[in-house]
């Protein structure tokens, strides 16, 4: 209470007591003694703050060389002053240096209930709830705030386009992209995020292309008429419409040659099998019409000579030349570049992923006892289904699972670097391409391995789901639909018939998906009564191979949120740093592994969501799987 409240409300007290004048003096006696506890306490808080702000300076400093040392020094201060804006910030910010977010969240919030007017506050705050996915909303109002109040840092514009994009409100992040872009030219992480902020934009209504919304399609490609690639996707949205006139124009207009001849050569590809399906004066008529708007063009030339000779001979005889093989544009390529590449006749990979945090099993990763310079493996991530819009979630922690499971591969199997076949949102193109298909075992890991002298191991993180007609289980693509699995997704029996004909020394697998076509967030195949599916085992005894599944047949496989994992890989790697070594000589035997598994994670899943979830272990117990120092 300020002094001049606590005067206005002592001549309040005084004048009502006026006609009680043996009330007055206990009153006052009352407030004297209520200020001078309100000083000590003021004098008392301004000293431990003081205090506080001496601990963090310190607590800052030791951060660098030990963050735990730091982090604990950081919680001290907090203790000492707890409602200090700075020392919550400071808290907040050695919480998400230390990789965890969900504290740093906390503390951060609570700074900036104290303080909004600080940019950097808001933007790191916006930055850790769009990474945790807490609400993406609230992310926004942050980013748009501390944005407005610092316009010239390009850090909080990069978060400010993230959370645009994370908001699906992609016109404003390819706007706010294409302002930072200009004003910080030479920025990598702004470039970066621009490219970024394009190809979700292109994605977007290529799909819509895609799905029959042409409108729909051509209005918002239209709006970015600033990007050269945007552009382009425009003219072959216009295309497929069948706005074949529009198309040709736009790429005239924006000087593009080779979507300017690509799209006429498309044209006139369309024009040939008209004629040849009889519509000989439609097609012909067609060609004169554009050879008149671009006099000159040779392959409209050729083509209305051909089609006129051919009606006065014999329309027959007409021979359909292959149509333009288009290049790839060169640049790094993602969604959209990958739609465009479908919609003009080819397939593009995705761009591969990162992301870092930071738990017990992810710091102070063993060596590698011995190194194994032949040994070659797959690691596979599988988290954003949501964005093919097939109605499958995200698995939550899949990135950070194969990420670290590569670190433990290069560390303590003892791999080199380049002997991983590292993808993260791998496509069914992606998938076959390495393990192959059905007609074809030799993928891109039999070309790799070395006969007899390669080790192999692969991980799977990602899901895994039953055929509704009983056809077997499969790995799931993230562009795979569960409702027609079969048809999109790769079959675990073509990944073991392969995997079979693989030469190598010997094969490890580890697989973390659940195939029950359940999941911690719901049902995959929706459109199925669950005791209709017909699950598969998802293992099989294969010579030379060890497989670890995650789960059985009819069960799902749980995430450890606390330890921002899948359970089953969480355990795994602590098995692998030693806790599954029982009699302590430095090797990790599959026996050992086995025993340690299904003694930690059937009673951790249990713990946590009341459901079974047991993992399987196929293949020779004695053969040793990790060495330690």
């Amino acid at each position: 209470m300020t002094l001049y409240k606590v005067l206005w409300a002592t001549d309040r007290l005084r004048e009502n007591a006026m006609g009680h004048k043996n009330l007055l003096l206990p009153i006052l006696f009352l407030i004297a003694i209520t200020l001078a506890f309100s000083s000590l306490a003021r004098a008392g808080d301004a000293a431990n703050c003081a205090l506080a702000h001496k601990i963090a300076e310190k607590a800052a400093s030791e951060f660098k060389a030990n963050k735990n040392l730091g982090l604990r020094h950081f919680l001290q201060a907090h203790k000492y002053c707890p409602d200090d804006a700075v020392i919550n910030f400071d808290l907040g910010l050695a919480f998400f240096r230390y990789g965890n977010l969900k504290d740093a969240e906390s503390y951060l919030k609570i700074a900036v209930s104290m303080d909004g007017s600080n940019a950097d506050w808001l933007n790191l705050l916006s930055w850790v709830m769009l990474e945790r996915g807490t609400d993406r909303v609230k992310a926004l109002e942050y980013a748009e705030k501390a944005a407005k109040i610092n316009p010239d840092s390009p850090a909080i514009y990069d978060t400010l386009i993230l959370a645009y994009l994370e908001n699906h409100q992609l016109y404003n992040a390819v706007a706010s992209a294409h302002k930072a872009k200009g004003k910080w030219p030479g920025n990598k992480k702004i470039l970066k995020r621009y490219s970024e902020a394009i190809d979700t934009y292109i994605a977007f209504y290529l799909k819509k292309t895609k799905a029959g919304m042409h409108e729909q399609a051509i209005s918002g490609l239209k709006k970015v008429d600033f990007d050269p690639e945007v552009v382009k996707a425009y003219c072959w949205a216009l295309f497929v419409a069948g706005r074949t006139d529009q198309a040709l124009e736009r790429a005239y207009k924006a000087g593009n040659k080779d979507v300017f001849a690509q799209i006429m050569d498309r044209f006139v590809q369309r024009r040939y099998q008209e004629f040849k399906q009889g519509k000989r004066a439609e097609a012909l008529g067609a060609v004169d019409k554009m050879r008149q708007r671009y006099p000159g063009h040779k392959g409209l030339e050729k083509a209305y000579t051909r089609m006129f000779n051919a009606i006065l001979a014999d329309a027959d005889t007409i021979t359909v030349p292959e149509p333009m093989k288009i290049a790839p544009s060169g640049k790094a390529s993602g969604q959209g570049s990958r739609l465009l590449s479908e919609i003009q006749g080819g397939a593009q990979a995705p761009v591969e992923k990162k992301t870092s945090l930071m738990v017990d099993v992810d710091i102070d990763i063993p060596k590698a006892g011995q190194k194994d310079p032949d040994g070659v493996a797959v690691i596979i991530g599988n988290m954003h289904y949501s964005r093919y819009r097939h109605g499958i979630p995200d698995v939550r922690f899949a990135l950070r699972d194969a990420g670290y499971m590569r670190k433990y591969v290069i560390n303590e199997l003892g791999y080199s670097k380049d002997n991983i076949i590292y993808i993260t949102d791998a496509t069914h193109g992606d998938m076959a391409r390495i393990f192959g298909t059905a007609k074809d075992f030799r993928g891109q890991l039999f070309n790799w391995v070395k006969k007899g002298k390669s080790d192999v191991f692969i991980y799977y993180t990602g899901h895994g789901a039953p055929d509704p007609g009983g056809k077997g289980a499969f790995l799931m693509p993230v562009d795979a639909d569960a409702d027609y699995i079969s048809a999109n997704g790769y079959s675990l029996n073509t990944f073991y018939n392969n995997l079979a004909r693989i030469p190598a020394r010997k094969i490890t697998v580890v697989m973390d998906a659940c195939f029950s076509g359940n999941s911690e967030t719901g049902m995959l195949v929706k459109n199925i009564s669950p005791g209709m599916l017909k699950t598969a085992n998802p293992v099989r005894k294969i010579k030379k191979a060890v497989i670890f599944a995650s789960a059985g047949k009819d069960q799902v496989s749980h995430w450890y949120p606390e330890k921002m994992h899948s359970l089953f890989t969480y355990f795994f790697m602590k098995g692998l740093r030693g806790a599954a070594d029982s009699n302590r000589d430095k090797r990790i035997t599959v026996s050992e592994m086995k025993a340690y598994l299904l003694a930690k994670v059937p009673y951790r899943a249990r713990r946590l969501t009341g459901r079974e979830q047991v993992p399987i272990v196929v293949g020779d117990e004695t053969r040793e799987i990790a060495r330690l120092r």
